[in-house]
C-alpha cells in the first residue's frame, strides 16, 4: 500500500506482514450506503490495471515474461474487460439498491482481482503513467487533487496511457464513453486543467519523471497523449492521434 505526505507526494511504499487471508464486502452497505460516486472511482482506478500492465511488460521485454507476471496480464485482461461489459448495468443496479449478480462481480473486480494484479505484478517498478499522472497531480496542482478522488483522475489519465501503448482511436472513445456513462471526468477541462501551455508542460514534465527520466521518445508521446486527454468527442479524438497513426 502507498502512503502519501500532507504535500501530496508519495512519501513511501509499505509490504504488510502478512498475506490477505480473505477479502470481504458487505454488498447490502454497497448498494445502500456507498455513495455512486465512489464505487464508479474504484472501477475507474481498477481499469487502470490492464493499460499500464501492458506498459510495463513492453518496456520490460522478455525480461518480464514470468509466470507471475503473465497471469497478471491474463487477469488484468479480463477485469478490463468484464468493467467493458458489466460496470453500467452494475452500477444502475446498486443506484436502484439491487445486489445482482452484476453488483457481485464489478466490486469482486474492483477489489480482489484488481489487487491479485498488483500482488503478481510486484518485483519491478512499476511504469504506470496514469498513476504517475495523478501523482503529478497531487505536487502541482492541489486546487485539482482537493475536488476529484483519486480514481477519477487516475481514470482521466487512462487515455493517456493507451495512447502510448498504441491502443486505437476506436478502444480509447470506447473506455471515454463508459467513463461518461459512470460520471467520471473524461477531458482535461472538466477538472480544471486549462491547456495553457506552461500549466500543460509542468504536469507532462511531470508524469514523465516519475515513470523514467531517460527516453525523450517516451517524453513526446506523453505530451502527443495530453492532447487525447483533452479530446472531448470522437473527431477531437482522432485529430489527436493522426500524429502517431499517420
Amino acid at each position: 500500500y502507498v502512503t502519501y505526505g500532507e504535500d501530496g507526494f508519495v512519501e513511501k511504499s509499505q509490504f504488510l506482514q502478512h498475506e490477505i487471508s480473505a477479502v470481504i464486502v458487505d454488498t447490502d452497505f454497497a448498494a445502500l450506503d456507498c455513495p455512486p460516486r465512489y464505487i464508479a472511482s474504484g472501477i475507474a482506478d481498477a481499469m487502470a490495471k490492464m493499460p499500464e500492465f501492458t506498459f510495463t511488460m513492453l518496456r520490460l521485454g522478455t525480461a518480464g515474461q514470468t509466470a507471475t507476471s503473465n497471469l497478471a496480464t491474463i487477469t488484468g485482461n479480463y477485469t478490463y474487460s468484464l468493467f467493458l461489459r458489466k460496470a453500467t448495468q452494475a452500477m444502475e443496479d446498486l443506484k436502484n439498491g439491487q445486489v445482482t449478480l452484476a453488483v457481485d462481480d464489478i466490486l469482486c473486480a474492483c477489489i480482489m482481482l484488481t489487487g491479485m494484479v498488483s500482488d503478481l505484478s510486484t518485483g519491478g517498478r512499476p511504469l504506470a503513467i496514469a498513476h504517475n499522472f495523478y501523482d503529478a497531480v497531487c505536487g502541482l496542482r492541489k486546487d485539482v487533487r482537493a475536488n476529484f478522488l483519486h480514481g477519477e483522475l487516475v481514470g482521466l489519465a487512462i487515455p493517456l496511457q493507451m495512447y502510448v501503448i498504441g491502443n486505437t482511436c476506436a478502444e480509447i472513445d470506447e473506455f471515454k464513453n463508459l467513463m461518461r456513462a459512470l460520471g467520471v471526468p473524461t477531458t482535461l477541462e472538466e477538472v480544471g486543467i486549462q491547456n495553457d501551455g506552461a500549466q500543460w508542460e509542468e504536469l507532462i514534465e511531470g508524469t514523465y519523471r516519475k515513470t523514467v527520466d531517460d527516453d525523450p521518445e517516451l517524453l513526446e508521446q506523453i505530451r502527443e497523449g495530453f492532447a487525447v486527454m483533452a479530446a472531448g468527442s470522437m473527431d477531437e479524438l482522432k485529430a489527436a492521434m493522426v500524429k502517431k497513426q499517420g
